[in-house]
């Protein structure tokens, strides 16, 4: 890579690797694993360089999903989940645990769509489908999530 596309490239991940990092956590839930999708999606990023700040975005969001499904398999294969039940203290705490209870493609859309605030077309890009099928995710997982968390049935998420 030369010298100032370099530069370029380093810069915009910069600004964008808080949300990656969010993102890839939220999807995974595991910090290391996190951080190391996020890593790997830097280093295979290199070709978005010069691409335009909307591209650039949805390229490494697009990157670091591909990356965190893949780190969650891991973590799934290494660690089943524990079926006992558990203590749910607020809402905000039965929303995360309704959140991982998702498919990893929901949760995915619910991430870029309602947290990140991408449009259904960009998260499609990143997910890999067309938008209305993200909508479809959306409004499933919606529904979904207010039948978890009973805060939830009377706004709108």
């Amino acid at each position: 890579m030369k010298s100032g596309r370099q530069k370029r490239y380093v810069h915009r991940y910069d600004e964008v690797a808080p949300r990656l990092y969010r993102f890839a956590l939220l999807l995974i839930g595991e910090e290391l694993e996190a951080s190391q999708a996020v890593e790997r999606a830097f280093f295979q990023g290199a070709f978005l360089a010069d691409t335009p700040r909307e591209s650039f975005l949805v390229g490494m969001y697009r990157l670091t999903y591909e990356e965190a499904r893949k780190g969650a398999r891991r973590l799934e294969a290494q660690f089943p989940e524990f079926e006992g039940e558990e203590i749910i203290r607020s809402d905000q705490h039965r929303f995360f645990l309704a959140l991982d209870r998702l498919a990893f493609e929901d949760r995915a859309a619910v991430l870029l769509c309602l947290l990140e605030g991408l449009s259904a077309e960009a998260a499609g890009a990143v997910i890999g489908e067309a938008a209305f099928r993200v909508g479809l995710r959306l409004e499933r997982s919606r529904n979904c999530l207010a039948n978890h968390v009973p805060a939830l049935r009377c706004r709108s998420i």
